[in-house]
C-alpha cells in the first residue's frame, strides 16, 4: 500500500489509548453506512476526514439539511441533531479559525474536514476519528487519528475501506 514503508513506520506511533478499527464497505453502500454510523455517534465529539473540499461540502450539507420524520406524524427534524461543522482548504483563514474555535468549545458534534485540519490544530476532547477515505500515507494516518486517545483518555479511529483496500487494513493491523 502506498505510504506504508519501513522507513516511515519506524518512528511513528499513535497514542497508547487509541483503538484502531476498520470496516470493509461496498462502494455502493458507503454513504448509507456513514450516515448510520454518525447517527449512532451523535452524542460524541467526532472528526471525519475526507479527501476533497467537495466531499466535505456535500457531507456537511447532508448532515445539516437532511430532514426525517422520526415520529411518523409529518414533523420533520434534522437527521443529525448535534452541531456539524466543516473545514477545508478553500475556506478563508478567518472562517477556518472561527470553525476551529467553535468546534474546540463544543462537547459533542461533527467536524468534517480535509487534510488542512490534520496538523497544527488542537481539538480537545475528540472521542472518535472517522477516515471516510484512506490516508495517503502512514504519517498522514498518524496525524489524523492522533486527535483522540491523548493524555490518558480513550479514543477510537475507524477507517472505511473498500475491498481493494484490504492491504491497507493489514498494514494497520501490523503497525497500530
Amino acid at each position: 500500500m502506498v505510504g506504508f514503508t519501513e522507513e516511515n513506520l519506524k518512528d511513528l506511533k499513535t497514542p497508547i489509548n487509541l483503538k484502531h478499527f476498520y470496516t470493509i464497505v461496498d462502494q455502493r453502500k458507503k454513504f448509507s453506512y456513514f450516515l448510520t454510523l454518525i447517527k449512532l455517534l451523535e452524542t460524541e465529539k467526532t472528526i471525519v476526514f475526507v479527501s476533497t473540499a467537495d466531499q466535505a461540502n456535500f457531507l456537511n450539507e447532508v448532515c445539516v439539511n437532511f430532514k426525517i420524520d422520526f415520529t411518523d406524524k409529518g414533523e420533520r427534524e434534522n437527521f443529525y441533531q448535534s452541531p456539524v461543522l466543516k473545514i477545508h482548504g478553500f475556506m478563508e483563514q478567518k472562517e477556518r479559525s472561527k470553525i476551529y474555535n467553535e468546534f474546540s468549545k463544543i462537547k459533542k458534534g461533527l467536524l468534517i474536514c480535509t487534510e488542512v485540519a490534520q496538523r497544527g490544530l488542537d481539538f480537545p476532547e475528540v472521542q472518535i476519528i472517522i477516515l471516510f477515505d484512506v490516508s495517503p500515507s502512514y504519517k498522514d494516518y498518524i496525524n489524523r487519528v492522533g486527535w483522540t486517545g491523548r493524555i490518558e483518555k480513550n479514543g477510537a479511529a475507524l477507517s472505511l475501506l473498500y475491498e481493494e483496500e484490504a492491504s491497507y487494513a493489514k498494514k494497520l493491523e501490523e503497525n497500530c
